[in-house]
């Protein structure tokens, strides 16, 4: 790490030995207690964090500190009841160092010496030993002490930790790892290192290993201090100490912890370069401490990098980080994690997930067309059941990213649930579809590959084609798409006729048209709505004026509302009615047509307000033409190679 451990000396210049939270040395222990220890000491972050008088015990010699930490919970945290021996280092091993300073505090009277711990700080451990019955085992202070450990009750760590040196038994490096890492977690790695100095000093017998060194560690990750952790490994590292997947791994979390993502990332470089291959857990490390800052890119993009690395994370993980991403509102991080679990074929229900996120996004204030493709595209390839209310959303995202063979796929997937596509939206995938024959054909494939497949064809799918073969005008596909109904095992309905009979009308095959009405009564196919509005275009065409007028009556009559373009069409007919516009006419229509429909266009009004007007004033009037006329002028003109028509011209 020597990148990291040149940045950690980069930020603490000047500075020597271990760097503490607030910096402040302590004055309350005698120098003699150090006496052998590493040559790198623990700043103590400031007076009340240093360790309970108990635990630094009295000395040998009879020497005890009269001082106590200045912080009024110190002894909540580690408890002081800890014997008097357990950090003394004998007077021998001292040397001259035994010899009291200026600052050392006077000598305490035998009797106070002799006073138990529980005189100084609550409970001691004697007093509780005596209360949990039969005497331990050094295996059974062990296993106790792990099973805290592993719940995360440092207090009882270090409470087991006293009972087993007030019981005489000696600890072994499993129970020293383990209230060293309590220490360090609960209290500062600055206090853990006082006591590792002292302990390893009483006891030879222990030597600090990488489990060690990796408890300090994790302290540095409980104070959120990456510039810490990178000293400790580098102390670690020059007492000839590899470190193994474990230090690694809390190395990492800590720097993500502390917002250090990029060296989080470079940890993982130097994990190769060391010969320890990273784990899932050491990308995981990464991801876990980006979700706790709420950063989601960077949990992103440790994932990604992870799945590409093939440290492929398991059905639990996934699950994790879905809820995490989805608390972030992360779409991208949402979406891997269904890809994930559905690579890893689980049998979780994704189903309702993806419902679940696409009713989202299709209720936010602003949804994201391109999001809600992408989600439906999910759905789509785990053939997800998506409710309709959401498939219709999609078709608007669809249209609104003018992908209209996707909507009208998803159309299609609509209509075979059962459900309608409602008018607007079938209009707006016909007239897309009409953009380009070829997207025709291609739709028409889609229906005849469901088939193919065994899925049922939904009619209302084949009368959409037909509807786009009437607004090229194409009557050869729209005639060869109604013939190979039955080949999809479909019947025709009024619908189908009725995308028919608008081909023969916009191609001016009118008899063709009146033949399809003949074969319609013959077969008795009802006539609705829709019919009679192409019939009045008929008449219109045909300047039957007056039959155009009776089929509208006739379509009211037989109570069908009739559409809002049959009012547009016999307005503009009978305003441009030769020698005058029948404008008398054209205001009874205008009235009735508000009747039928909440909303007319002013457009519509101020024209027959302007017939009106130049009537009674005895001037000429000239219609405006339609837009429907406006649009195939255009196109005559563009065919002709004239070019647009020139601005106002009519």
């Amino acid at each position: 790490m020597p990148g990291l451990v040149a940045l950690s000396r980069r930020a603490s210049a000047g500075r020597s030995g271990w760097r503490a939270v607030g910096g402040a040395p302590s004055q309350l222990l005698p120098r003699r207690l150090f006496a052998g220890s590493a040559p790198r000491l623990a700043r103590s972050s400031s007076a009340g964090a240093m360790l309970p008088r108990a635990v630094l015990g009295a000395r040998s010699g009879g020497a005890h500190l009269r001082r106590m930490s200045a912080a009024p919970d110190a002894t909540a945290e580690v408890p002081a009841g800890l014997a008097a021996d357990l950090l003394s280092v004998d007077d021998a091993a001292a040397g001259d160092a035994s010899a009291p300073s200026a600052d050392a505090a006077p000598p305490v009277a035998p009797e106070a010496a002799a006073e138990p711990a529980s005189a100084v700080g609550g409970s001691g451990a004697s007093d509780n030993a005596a209360d949990e019955g039969p005497a331990r085992s050094a295996v059974g202070y062990t296993d106790e002490v792990l099973l805290a450990l592993r719940a995360g009750d440092h207090p009882k760590v270090v409470l087991l930790f006293e009972g087993m040196m007030s019981a005489g038994i000696q600890p072994d490096a499993t129970t020293f790892n383990a209230f060293i890492e309590a220490v360090a977690t609960s209290r500062s790695v600055a206090d853990a290192r006082l006591a590792m100095a002292a302990l390893t000093a009483k006891h030879p017998a222990i030597i600090p290993d990488v489990a060690t060194y990796t408890a300090l560690l994790k302290g540095c990750e409980a104070a959120r201090d990456p510039q810490l952790a990178v000293i400790v490994l580098d102390e670690m590292q020059s007492r000839g100490l590899a470190p193994d997947h474990n230090c690694y791994h809390v190395l990492i979390a800590t720097l993500a912890t502390g917002r250090q993502y990029k060296e989080a990332e470079a940890v993982l470089s130097a994990m190769r370069k060391a010969g320890v291959q990273p784990t899932a857990t050491s990308y995981f490390k990464l991801i876990n401490g980006a979700f706790r800052q709420d950063e989601a890119d960077v949990a992103f993009a440790a994932l990604s990098r992870m799945i590409e690395e093939w440290r492929t994370p398991d059905l639990r993980a996934y699950e994790r980080m879905l809820d995490h991403f989805a608390r972030l509102q992360h779409l991208p991080g949402q979406m891997r994690c269904l890809e994930g679990m559905m690579e890893l074929q689980t049998s979780r229900n994704v189903d309702q997930q993806l419902g679940f996120m696409l009713r989202n996004e299709l209720e936010s204030n602003s949804p994201d067309p391109s999001r809600v493709a992408a989600l439906w595209s999910l759905a789509e390839a785990r053939d997800a059941t998506i409710h309709w209310r959401q498939t219709t959303g999609v078709m608007f995202a669809f249209l609104q990213l003018d992908r209209h063979l996707d909507a009208f796929r998803v159309a299609t997937r609509h209509a075979a649930a059962g459900a309608r596509v409602i008018e607007r939206l079938s209009d707006s995938i016909a007239a897309g579809l009409a953009r380009d024959p070829s997207l025709v054909d291609e739709a028409y494939f889609q229906l005849e590959s469901l088939h193919g497949k065994g899925k049922p064809v939904p009619l209302q799918a084949a009368n959409l084609i037909i509807e786009a073969c009437a607004r090229i005008p194409d009557l050869d596909r729209a005639f060869a798409t109604w013939a190979e109904l039955s080949k999809l095992s479909l019947t025709p309905d009024i619908g189908t006729y009725n995308a028919l009979l608008a081909t023969c009308v916009k191609a001016r095959e009118l008899s063709s048209a009146r033949r399809l009405l003949n074969r319609m009564e013959t077969e008795g196919v009802a006539q609705d709505a829709k019919t009679y509005a192409e019939r009045v275009v008929m008449h219109v065409l045909s300047n039957e004026s007056q039959q155009a007028m009776a089929v509208y009556r006739q379509c009211v009559d037989a109570e069908l509302k009739p559409p809002a373009a049959t009012f547009h069409t016999l307005i503009y007919m009978l305003l441009r009615r030769k020698p005058l516009p029948n404008v008398s006419a054209a205001e009874e229509i205008l009235t009735e047509m508000k009747t039928h429909h909440a909303r007319v266009p002013p457009t519509l009004e101020k024209m027959v307000a302007d017939a009106v007007a130049a009537v009674s004033k005895g001037e000429r009037y000239q219609a405006p033409q339609s837009r429907s006329q406006q649009m195939q002028r255009q196109k005559r003109r563009a065919a002709a190679g004239e070019g647009p028509a020139p601005a106002g011209e009519k």
